[in-house]
């Protein structure tokens, strides 16, 4: 069993780690910090923007993520961690064992 959390923006510099969503945009400019903490760390992530899911490469996650959904991943390599403008969301998918390490991680950065 996976964990899926999605990183909800609150201001510039700051952004909480849940697992619901809310309707708020995330800035480009937060949105650039927090993929360049996931980058860092190898955290996989992936990011809905004009309501099309980005993902960096295909993987176990990315396919689970598109069986559930229905959604059809766009596979955009390293140009997800240089979002052109803000995302509608972010969504970090990792096994239970390790999303204590990405929520501690994200949140020390925050």
């Amino acid at each position: 069993m996976y964990r899926w959390y999605y990183i909800l923006a609150v201001s510039s510099n700051v952004w909480k780690v849940r697992n619901s969503f809310g309707s708020e945009a995330i800035r480009t400019e937060v949105a650039s910090k927090v993929l360049a903490i996931a980058k860092e760390h190898n955290i996989y992530i992936q990011s809905y923007i004009d309501d099309e899911l980005l993902v960096h490469s295909e993987t176990e996650f990315s396919r689970l993520y598109e069986e559930i959904t229905g959604a059809k991943a766009m596979y955009v390599g390293d140009a997800i961690y240089e979002p052109q403008k803000g995302t509608n969301k972010l969504l970090v998918v990792e096994e239970p064992e390790r999303m204590t390490e990405v929520i501690a991680i994200l949140s020390q950065r925050s």
